[in-house]
């Protein structure tokens, strides 16, 4: 039996349809924004009931959104691949849980409701006091989605069985900006010689050469402050990776070693000469299990490498983008994209190819030189 009933909140007016289904001493209930809503899920369930296919739904009825978001912070959020990504999403979630939709059980969750935070979040402001940007919304809707997705989720979640996920209904409202092409940044002599300046004036003596060795070897930041007295594979020119978590231990405050690069893998790399002398320098008097670069770590080569940006005026140019630097310099010399893939770490040779930059005006000299020689050979063929 089921039965359908109009109900009117005293506080805001609103009108929702409650269904209740009677089946064989099972009970359970729904609330819709329309009585075809309701309808439609009564006899949705009422069918489900008299076939054996039906899903206890008691579970959403007992928990809040409050209830997952905050399982999901504990369970999933804490798990992310950097400690900074990790407070960063735990943050966002925090913020989430003081706002009126979190006290909603998940069984009378609807899309209108998704409808009105968005609305009322639209009209707030950041910590700067401009309005929020789409993509801020859009992130939090990602973490909703994603809280809902593991409640539902009967193997690695909580199991709660719900009709659908509401924060996936509807298209997504994007930026209307241009979409961003590929990074090709890397420095240019003159840049070059601003950004060493800068470094000059740095109080970390290390700074130099951590500048000079990333360029060898491209190591990204939290690769270049883990290496540890046998991360060389002395005599053999050839060097271990592995990171340290870009936030240190919150109760030693010492680093966090990851075993493996970026993406999980154990990796090793070739030494050019020029990184030999680095390490060489910077081994003298220390023991195993001591670092090379034991005067930085992540926070302070980041902080640093602002302050030399600064200095020295090079607009938009990035650590990351030693690379890009370090891709094309490689490239150069071995005149093999598997090769240039090793040095780099890539696990395919396009993403290779998508860090490695020629130098057009090079390109250009080059051929005006061949231009040259075939002129003074008398190889020249009229073009026209």
């Amino acid at each position: 039996m089921a039965y359908i009933k109009r109900m009117e909140s005293k506080r805001t007016g609103q009108v929702t349809w409650k269904a209740e289904i009677h089946v064989n001493g099972v009970r359970d209930w729904d609330t819709f924004d329309t009585q075809a809503e309701a309808k439609a899920w009564a006899a949705d369930i009422e069918t489900q009931l008299r076939k054996g296919t039906y899903r206890d739904t008691s579970d959403a009825q007992k928990k809040t959104l409050a209830d997952v978001l905050t399982s999901f912070r504990d369970e999933e959020a804490t798990d992310r691949r950097t400690k900074r990504a990790s407070k960063a999403e735990i943050y966002r979630i925090d913020k989430l849980l003081q706002y009126d939709i979190c006290k909603k059980k998940l069984s009378e969750l609807k899309r209108s409701d998704v409808k009105s935070w968005k609305e009322t979040r639209s009209k707030e402001k950041n910590q700067q006091g401009n309005p929020l940007s789409a993509s801020t919304i859009s992130r939090e809707i990602d973490i909703f989605r994603s809280c809902i997705e593991y409640a539902r989720d009967e193997d690695d979640g909580l199991g709660i069985f719900l009709h659908e996920n509401v924060f996936s209904v509807g298209r997504r409202r994007r930026n209307k900006k241009p979409v961003k092409v590929k990074r090709e940044r890397i420095f240019s002599k003159e840049e070059k010689q601003a950004l060493l300046k800068a470094i000059e004036k740095c109080r970390n003596p290390q700074m130099r050469l951590a500048f000079n060795f990333a360029i060898e070897t491209a190591l990204r930041k939290a690769e270049l402050v883990a290496l540890k007295m046998e991360d060389w594979l002395y005599p053999e020119p050839l060097l271990y990776i592995e990171r340290v978590e870009d936030l240190p231990d919150e109760k030693t405050g010492e680093r966090v070693f990851v075993d493996g690069t970026k993406n999980g893998r154990k990796a090793y790399i070739p030494l050019t000469p020029p990184a030999i002398e680095i390490l060489r320098s910077l081994r003298k008097g220390k023991k195993k299990g001591e670092m090379y670069f034991d005067k930085l770590n992540y926070n302070s080569l980041s902080c640093s490498w602002k302050r030399v940006q600064k200095r020295s005026g090079v607009v938009d140019f990035r650590w990351h983008d030693l690379r890009h630097v370090a891709a094309t310099k490689a490239a150069s010399e071995l005149h093999d994209p598997h090769q240039v893939m090793k040095v780099a770490r890539h696990s395919n040779i396009q993403q290779s190819s998508e860090y490695v930059h020629a130098d057009l005006i090079e390109i250009a000299k080059k051929r005006a030189a061949a231009h040259e020689r075939r002129v003074k050979e008398g190889r020249l063929d009229d073009p026209i």
